[in-house]
């Protein structure tokens, strides 16, 4: 997004929208009710693809520091280390 366009153009952003531009894999907003920010993966990847804050703040030191995803089935690679350190 290009933020040049007008000098007060960050002012205008709503917390939603400026941690967007800081985390840009990342789609971001406010709960229904307006209490909890939501964060949603635009990738699919080994992130955790969904996390949530109380305040911008705290999502932002979530998504600096986010945590794996679970439940994610091994691929073949994996699976073959596994069974290497298993048959030591």
């Amino acid at each position: 997004m290009d933020t040049s366009a007008s000098p007060g153009f960050e002012d205008e952003l709503s917390e939603a929208e400026r941690l967007e531009l800081e985390f840009p894999h990342w789609r971001i907003w406010r709960s229904r009710g307006g209490r909890t920010l939501v964060a949603t993966r635009t990738v699919d990847d080994d992130i955790e693809p969904t996390v949530m804050a109380d305040s911008p703040d705290e999502l932002r030191n979530k998504l600096r520091h986010p945590g794996k995803r679970a439940g994610r089935l091994l691929n073949a690679e994996q699976m073959a280390a596994i069974v290497a350190v298993l048959s030591r």
